[in-house]
């Protein structure tokens, strides 16, 4: 899966606006079916924004005549077509659509702007051009810029709340079914605005819960709705198609709350705020536990894939209560639980890539690589340097290394992942160091992450570790007019002088990972 950010030189906002013919763009009827065959497969369980039996009869109708298919339907199509590209690697789209990925995407992306355009998708109250373009930001969620993004995104919000999606006395003269659609629809948007809007560092206020009333989608099947039905089903206990979807809504709204009590106004202390957010994760996790995860089948592969991301996610939000950015004197009680909390989370990361079955969800977890827990683990592992418990933190590091190849194949060009690499390769010639002092049959193997980090940057040996300099933070980022990853001669220049005693949580300069980390992280 590409981790890299794929800069963009337009937005869908700044083109020009003139109508133009896209039916040379369409791929020929029976690729149109094999689209949705693997849009059904790879995109629908993660997304349900669709009734897929009713979807499909749209599409066989358009199919049937690409030269008058609605503007609405056409934006639809190529959105669903763009989508289902996206969550194919370049093998199988060469292999199953006779064309690489980039080829596909470029086409698609172009058509499906152009088509929004044509429906005039800025002025439209159309439910199918409103899907058309979240579908459309969801495949292209990494082509553009945090603050373009965040435009993206809250334009599909408020189109949707001049549709009235927002408020339920709005849906409440439509029919059953639309209803239910408008409501997922919502919920897709809001979680997509609520992500662009923390990566631009939009604080979370009262206002943010207030604005908007619309109902949970329920937790039913496609099959338990039709376009006929003059009522909904109620919800059905436990796993249903819209498994995944429901754990992103729990999580999404859990995380809202934690970054409003992040942004209060009211007093209260640091204790007392991490003691509140600890109550609201325990109240997700057994909400979550006990509604949905108790009846999943690991042996079917969605449901295992809902098993990773719900438990991933708790793990990651109790971490995050207890940041070394936010608690700064940490007791050695503090940080074996960091460590222990990042471990799980680079455990779930691990096994979602070791399962065959769950490659057809990778676009979509691939975009959501756990930066944080990783430079936990890997900075705590500069000052843990033996154990069995040190060995299988070091498995797991390499592991998430071959299963994520851009953090060091892009490394040259990503200043991200080029610290990410820095800190690996700076922990494990600590560990070497303290590793000489003993016995030679004693010494680790060298990962094969560390090989290929020394080989792409041309330093093939271990550097001997020099006295720290004194005062400051440790930063583990080139500063201003010093290092640059596309010059790089495989020196680590602002690590040179730091020596094996000098790395732990405390001198870490967070706020520098996490404006790195914004510019390139996604979550469920």
């Amino acid at each position: 899966m590409n981790l890299c950010n794929t800069p963009t030189g337009g937005s869908l906002l700044l083109r020009p606006s003139c109508p133009k013919g896209v039916r040379s763009l369409h791929p020929e009827t029976p690729q149109v079916f094999q689209l949705w065959q693997i849009f059904l497969n790879n995109v629908n369980p993660i997304v349900k924004l669709l009734h897929a039996p009713s979807t499909q009869q749209l599409i066989l109708e358009a199919a049937s005549d690409l030269n008058h298919v609605s503007r609405p339907m056409e934006a639809l199509l190529f959105s669903m077509h763009l989508c289902a590209v996206a969550s194919m690697n370049d093998e199988s789209s060469r292999r199953i659509l006779g064309a690489s990925r980039a080829d596909l995407m470029a086409r698609f992306s172009r058509a499906a702007e152009q088509a929004l355009i044509n429906a005039n998708f800025l002025r439209s109250t159309n439910i199918l051009i409103l899907q058309a373009l979240t579908l459309y930001l969801l495949a292209t969620r990494q082509r553009y810029d945090v603050q373009t993004r965040w435009l993206l995104t809250g334009t599909a919000s408020r189109i949707a709340r001049v549709m009235g999606l927002h408020r339920e006395r709005s849906l409440a003269l439509l029919p059953v079914f639309e209803r239910e659609m408008r409501r997922r629809l919502w919920w897709q948007i809001l979680l997509m605005d609520s992500r662009a809007a923390q990566l631009c560092g939009v604080a979370v206020d009262a206002y943010s819960y207030h604005f908007w009333d619309t109902e949970r989608p329920c937790n039913v099947s496609d099959s338990d709705l039709s376009p006929s039905m003059q009522e909904l089903p109620r919800d059905r206990p436990g796993t249903t198609e819209m498994l995944f979807c429901e754990i992103r809504f729990e999580i999404g709204d859990c995380m809202r709350k934690l970054t409003a009590m992040e942004h209060q106004s009211v007093a209260s202390t640091m204790a007392q705020r991490m003691v509140a957010e600890e109550l609201a994760i325990d109240t997700l996790e057994s909400r979550l536990e006990d509604s949905y995860l108790k009846d999943c089948d690991p042996s079917i592969p969605f449901h295992q894939l809902a098993l990773y991301l719900a438990r991933s996610s708790v793990c990651q939000m109790r971490l995050a209560t207890r940041h070394p950015r936010r608690c700064t004197d940490l007791s050695p009680d503090d940080r074996d639980r960091l460590f222990s909390l990042g471990l799980q989370v680079l455990t779930y990361d691990n096994l979602t890539y070791a399962s065959r079955d769950l490659e057809p969800y990778l676009w979509h977890v691939g975009m959501s690589f756990p930066f944080e827990a990783f430079i936990l683990v890997v900075t705590e592992l500069s000052t843990r340097r033996e154990g069995e418990r040190v060995d299988q933190a070091w498995a797991k590091v390499d592991q998430a290394y071959h299963d994520h190849a851009d953090l060091i194949t892009a490394s040259k060009t990503n200043t991200l992942f080029f610290a990410l690499g820095t800190l690996t390769l700076r922990a494990w010639d600590m560990r070497m160091a303290w590793a000489r002092r003993g016995p030679i049959l004693s010494q680790p193997v060298e990962p094969q992450a560390v090989v290929r980090l020394r080989a792409i940057r041309g330093d093939s040996r271990a550097p001997s570790p020099t006295p720290a300099p004194s005062g400051g933070p440790l930063m583990l980022l080139p500063g201003p007019g010093s290092w640059n990853p596309g010059e790089s001669d495989g020196a680590l220049p602002f690590l040179e002088n730091l020596e094996p005693s000098a790395l732990d949580l405390s001198q870490i300069d967070w706020e520098c990972w996490q404006n790195l980390i914004h510019e390139h992280v996604d979550f469920f």
